[in-house]
């Protein structure tokens, strides 16, 4: 499409920075991720949340579909995080199904 003209070139290369990783598709990805984004967005909100529940807690996020992929397990960690007092994210129950 590029070359017939159909395509910006420029867009395609920033389109094409990294290939979306599917959630589904790598499901053993799910934890290390949520290790991340509690680190990340309890600096963001200037909480002092150093971990995050181990037994069952990751096991709703791993069998849970997101559809939204990485952007909505981001989404819904940043809530807990929000919503969590002290420094253990208090057990996360599984992400609540989009209506429609």
């Amino acid at each position: 499409m590029i070359t017939q003209q159909q395509f910006r070139e420029d867009l395609f290369y920033r389109l094409n920075v990294c290939r979306e990783i599917l959630l589904r598709e790598r499901r053993e990805d799910i934890p290390l991720l949520v290790h991340y984004f509690v680190l990340r967005l309890s600096a963001k909100c200037k909480k002092r949340i150093k971990s995050c529940p181990e037994e069952g807690g990751h096991e709703a996020l791993v069998n849970h579909d997101w559809p939204g992929n990485i952007r909505e397990l981001e989404n819904f960690i940043e809530r807990c995080v929000i919503f969590t007092q002290g420094e253990e994210l208090k057990s996360y129950s599984r992400p609540a199904k989009e209506d429609g």
